[in-house]
């Protein structure tokens, strides 16, 4: 998908943060928000809810170099700077690449999408439905969309608010694999 005509306002907030909530003087609430903006579970979330109830500790991060905050080309003009293999944008967005590249592994996203897709509102109109059409073929049993949403969610385990939750991942990966996603 080509992403460079998406947003023409996204500079406003394009700052360079994890040096901040990273160094040897960060306060706790930065730790804590660096913790919550990190965990697995985590992933996808809107960072304003995440981070909600802590305190910020006033100092401001500082902007990304090379980032122009005007024009109808600013991010194309970014995209181009973050390719240069030289550049200072390039060098400070290498950290959070890598830790975008330490969330994007299969476990992970499994689990984000039999989460997702279990709390979805779509899933009794047509997602569960859709999904249980699918299991006889993916896991071998024809289950109902409720069935399925036990089966993805409540195989065992504990979770964190006393429920049981051991997501069947290897599930989840049948059924995308059968609906056609081939990185599952």
């Amino acid at each position: 998908e080509e992403i460079i005509d998406l947003d023409k306002g996204w500079t406003w907030g394009a700052v360079d943060f994890l040096p901040t909530l990273t160094s040897r003087d960060a306060s706790a609430s930065e730790k804590e928000a660096l913790r919550r903006l990190s965990a697995p579970e985590n992933l996808g979330r809107d960072w304003r809810q995440l981070t909600a109830g802590l305190k910020p500790s006033g100092r401001l991060p500082r902007r990304l170099p090379g980032v122009s905050f005007f024009g109808e080309r600013a991010f194309r003009n970014v995209l181009r700077e973050a390719r240069r293999p030289n550049s200072s944008l390039r060098a400070v967005l290498q950290p959070y690449a890598a830790r975008f590249a330490d969330l994007m592994v299969r476990p992970i996203i499994l689990r984000r999408c039999v989460h997702q897709a279990s709390v979805s509102e779509r899933w009794g109109v047509d997602l569960g439905p859709a999904l249980a059409t699918l299991s006889g073929q993916a896991i071998g049993t024809s289950l109902s969309a409720a069935a399925l949403q036990e089966r993805l969610m409540f195989s065992g385990g504990s979770g964190q608010d006393g429920c049981q939750v051991d997501e069947d991942l290897e599930a989840m990966a049948a059924l995308l694999r059968v609906a056609g996603v081939t990185w599952a």
